[in-house]
């Protein structure tokens, strides 16, 4: 009969293989988590980037609307203050004037945005910089409706009146260019203000002066 002392159970060389064994999957685990890591905060740099080119972009965009608009808004102001008849040959400007249309605003674009937040890039992304960045394009939002709603009441009274009647009505068309220009002039600051916090290696062109009205308020 065998004596069960004459064969041990080697306790230490099994807790040794199970200690390994379970190292190595705690290491794997662990491995794979930085990986992960580094991986969705290099997708998350990526995204930035991205995001800042499409700020870049759109207020390249801006910029050229308020241009325009500045320069209907300026335009107009000097006809209703003159009352000599070659500034109003019919009793309202005249067409070439609109040369882009009655109101002309910019396309903005979100698709970066849109993306970085479908894809969860936003989550590693600093907290400060994700707040600035969705007031921005919040402000965008409330920009493109502005030029939705407008651009229906412009086609309505086009249908209604005419192109004459909607010349005839400059004064009014006026009032709502002066809205655009002012709206405009308030996101440049706000992407200057971003553009600066993000990258201020980055410069940006200089603001129109009728802006600094909006600065003060």
């Amino acid at each position: 009969m065998t004596n069960p002392r004459e064969n041990p159970i080697k306790l230490v060389p099994i807790v040794l293989e199970a200690f390994f064994v379970v190292l190595g999957v705690v290491l794997a685990l662990g491995a794979n988590e930085v990986r992960e890591f580094y991986n969705r905060k290099e997708h998350g740099e990526v995204a930035l980037t991205s995001i800042t080119r499409e700020i870049e972009e759109n207020r390249s965009a801006v910029a050229a609307a308020l241009d325009y608009h500045l320069y209907l808004s300026d335009t107009l102001r000097t006809i209703q203050r003159s009352n000599e008849s070659s500034v109003l040959e019919h009793g309202y400007p005249d067409a070439r004037v609109f040369s882009k249309g009655f109101i002309s605003p910019a396309t903005v674009l979100n698709t970066a945005w849109e993306a970085a937040n479908a894809t969860d890039a936003l989550g590693v992304m600093d907290y400060e910089d994700v707040l600035l960045l969705s007031r921005i394009y919040e402000s965008q939002r409330v920009y493109a409706y502005q030029s939705q709603v407008s651009g229906d009441l412009i086609y309505a009274k086009l249908f209604s009146e005419g192109y004459i009647g909607m010349l005839e009505n400059y004064q009014n068309l006026s009032t709502m260019i002066g809205s655009f220009w002012y709206q405009e002039c308030r996101l440049l600051m706000s992407y200057d203000d971003l553009i600066a916090e993000l990258d201020s290696t980055l410069t940006t062109a200089a603001l129109p002066d009728m802006c600094r009205v909006v600065s003060m308020d």
